[in-house]
């Protein structure tokens, strides 16, 4: 793993039992470790069970802390071919020290294919699609929000816990990506109503992207009150999610229409600010 984690393991192979410890290789630059992965792992004849314990691991810009438990059963296809199916659950999930919902799925996995029939994110969120196993690894993604709050998308783009009080709201939508899985392509829409940022109030916003592998472009998006539409733009870098400043290039303006948009630094109609929480 790039000389920065060492793994240390025993094997039972007449049971079939398997455990795994992954630790770092040197602890980072304060003296704190940078986290720990057990994984127990027991294979059967026609099933399998893997137990993993991941301990507060950085993954991208995230600190993850969870338990995650994954179920397979043997199955032939119509073709013959030897293919799993199960279930992919976690507990008490924690991320950037903030308690986040659980993630439950059905999966199948054959020689060639990944495929994810459904992983859901509490009730709100749903994550599905396939994954081909062999290079360039071509993928189709959706990602579905139904009756979800704005408030859970914070955790994605700041680095503190903000309340119902400053950020609230509902919202839905979908994203969808397609292509090899190191570049994939797609487009995103994302609605959202009785929207609170701050002491203000927002009757909706409207959410248009262009996504091309890491960057995300925002346009033809539009938040708007009784007055008028705060118009919506820019790009993100979807590799510095999780950081404080993951919107810094992403801007908002006042359209014609608007005329007092109080709660918002904006000097002129025709004059842009940066979008941050």
């Amino acid at each position: 793993l790039k000389d920065e984690w060492t793994i240390n393991g025993e094997m039972d192979t007449k049971h079939n039992r398997y455990s795994l410890k992954i630790v770092p290789w040197e602890p980072s630059p304060s003296g704190d470790k940078k986290g720990e992965i057990n994984i127990a792992a027991d294979f059967r004849e026609q099933d399998f069970l893997v137990h993993g314990k991941i301990d507060h691991v950085d993954v991208g810009n995230f600190d993850v802390l969870t338990e995650v438990e994954l179920t397979g059963k043997m199955f032939e296809t119509g073709t013959k071919e030897i293919a799993y199916e199960g279930s992919l659950t976690t507990s008490n999930t924690i991320i950037n020290y903030t308690p986040f919902r659980e993630f439950k799925g059905q999966y199948k996995l054959s020689l060639d294919t990944f495929t994810l029939t459904s992983l859901k994110f509490g009730e709100e969120y749903t994550l599905s699609g396939k994954i081909s196993l062999i290079s360039p690894y071509r993928s189709n993604i959706s990602f579905e929000a139904n009756n979800a709050l704005v408030s859970d998308l914070v955790i994605f783009v700041s680095e503190r816990k903000l309340s119902e009080e400053i950020l609230s709201g509902e919202l839905k939508g979908s994203v969808k990506l397609s292509g090899p899985i190191k570049n994939m392509k797609g487009k995103g829409h994302l609605e959202s109503t009785n929207v609170h940022i701050g002491s203000r109030r927002y009757e909706s916003a409207n959410i248009n992207t262009d996504i091309m592998g890491t960057i995300m472009t925002v346009s033809d998006s539009r938040i708007c009150t009784k007055e008028g539409c705060l118009i919506l733009e820019g790009e993100v870098d979807l590799r510095r999610l999780g950081r404080a400043n993951a919107l810094e290039k992403l801007k908002v303006r006042s359209d014609e229409r608007t005329n007092v948009l109080s709660g918002w630094d904006i000097l002129k109609k025709d004059e842009t600010v940066g979008f941050s929480l």
